[in-house]
């Protein structure tokens, strides 16, 4: 409402081509501020967007490091397993234990 005021009192001064030229120019200015609006709404839509994805990447992360630190350590027990039982079932030339209470064997 106040724009049409504006508007009347510039064609009742300066002529109704002035007039319109000023509804020309706010039209364009109007125009103008909105796609800015909107781009700014978007950008900070994106922005929004963004920071989602790095915290679920950030989660993701947290749990790969976890689930390699527990895969390391079955690895290493696997590992120290088949060292252990490789070393036991397979002795180049097994000696036999003697038996506690019994005398030297000759």
């Amino acid at each position: 409402m106040e724009m049409l005021e504006t508007l009347w009192r510039i064609a009742q001064n300066h002529g109704p081509w002035m007039a319109a030229g000023a509804a020309a120019a706010l039209l364009l200015a109007r125009l103008a501020l909105s796609k800015f609006l909107g781009k700014k709404e978007e950008a900070a839509a994106t922005r929004k967007d963004i920071e989602q994805l790095l915290d679920q990447l950030e989660q993701t992360r947290r749990e790969l490091g976890s689930i390699k630190t527990q895969l390391a350590r079955v690895d290493w027990l696997a590992q120290q397993q088949w060292i252990h039982g490789r070393c036991v079932k397979r002795s180049p030339n097994p000696q036999p234990q003697p038996q506690p209470g019994a005398g030297p064997a000759e």
